[in-house]
């Protein structure tokens, strides 16, 4: 059982009443979600040129440490590497 001024139905949120025939009202102040990416340079991240280049300088530096037969310096910038790739190629908020 509904109260008589009840606007909306508690259970179903359907529009009951004087309610059923009015119109709905837009927020007057909407929050706009953030937009992410990867691939625009913002104030705290490198563009696509910049991340490249970073996988490129690290594939290389990985690429003589193989050469180089050293297991320390493999598993050094396997580890580093990771870290940094993580880095460079996260999100970063552009609004």
């Amino acid at each position: 059982m509904l109260r008589a001024d009840a606007g909306w139905c508690g259970q179903c949120f359907a529009p009951v009443g004087s309610a059923a025939g009015a119109t709905a009202t837009l927020a007057r102040d909407q929050v706009a979600l953030p937009t992410y990416t990867r691939w625009r340079k913002t104030a705290t991240k490198f563009g696509p040129f910049g991340r490249l280049a970073w996988t490129a300088v690290l594939v290389l530096g990985l690429a003589l440490c193989l050469f180089s037969w050293d297991p320390f310096a493999i598993v050094a910038m396997v580890v580093v590497g990771g870290v940094v790739l993580k880095s460079v190629w996260a999100r970063s908020r552009l609004s």
